[in-house]
């Protein structure tokens, strides 16, 4: 949700701008992430955190106004613009990361949008210090993949065990995997349904589904994440 327009690693768009706008309305869904990054990653201190495919920045400044240092990657002219003005250091491509420059890399909704996903894990391996961590969140199941996914520009969606063998396969020890916002998978199937190839997602629906119907998929994660969700959560290390 962090991709309110997006780039593969060589700087091509996808059209769903309008759409991922939308979509950061959703503040529940924005503080569950953030929750989640800080307890992986700890307490700031001294950290150098990485925004791989960081959009406008909406994660960006919210873990920079928690006090932790981030740089971010990302490869849309536009919104490198964007982000060089909020003060941020900005890469625009893979080749322009320091290796080994830093102690954590996070990924939110973004390795789906990448032809060669391995290689942009293998590029977060590469940036990250010899006991870095790694935080990717990406949407689950490629039964779900419909007309939103088409629109804001997925090329699939992962189930659990494959895509922590590919984060192994890129050079990281899994540290867990479990699936999230478990009430999101099915009323994403109905959404594909109704939709009947259209999309169709108001800001009345993104505040509807975050502020009532997120907090309940979230009791009822514990139960339902090793099944099944909308999304996949990987914490990796390097190995």
């Amino acid at each position: 949700m962090n991709r309110e327009k997006s780039a593969d690693a060589a700087g091509i768009p996808y059209s769903g701008h309008q759409i991922l706008e939308s979509l950061e309305d959703a503040k529940l869904y924005q503080r569950f992430l953030l929750q989640q990054m800080q307890g992986f990653f700890g307490p700031p201190g001294a950290l150098q955190l990485l925004d791989f495919g960081a959009g406008r920045g909406l994660f960006s400044k919210a873990m920079r106004s928690a006090g932790y240092s981030v740089d971010c990657l990302e490869p849309d002219p536009e919104l490198h613009g964007h982000l060089t003005e909020q003060r941020f250091s900005v890469a625009m491509t893979q080749g322009q990361l320091a290796d080994g420059g830093y102690d954590g890399v996070y990924s939110l909704n973004v390795l789906e949008h990448i032809p060669d996903d391995l290689e942009a894990l293998a590029a977060m391996r590469r940036a990250l210090k010899p006991d870095g961590r790694l935080f990717l969140y990406v949407p689950a199941f490629e039964q779900l993949f419909g007309p939103l996914d088409h629109a804001v520009g997925h090329l699939r969606r992962y189930r659990k065990d494959p895509l922590a063998a590919l984060v192994h396969k890129a050079g990281f020890r899994v540290l867990h995997a479990v699936y999230a916002d478990s009430l999101g998978y099915p009323v994403t199937l109905a959404h594909n349904l109704v939709s009947r190839g259209r999309v169709r997602l108001s800001p009345a629906a993104v505040r509807f589904y975050d502020r009532i119907l997120f907090p309940l998929s979230r009791r009822l994660d514990p139960l339902c994440g090793g099944i099944g969700g909308k999304n996949l959560l990987i914490t990796a290390q390097v190995a």
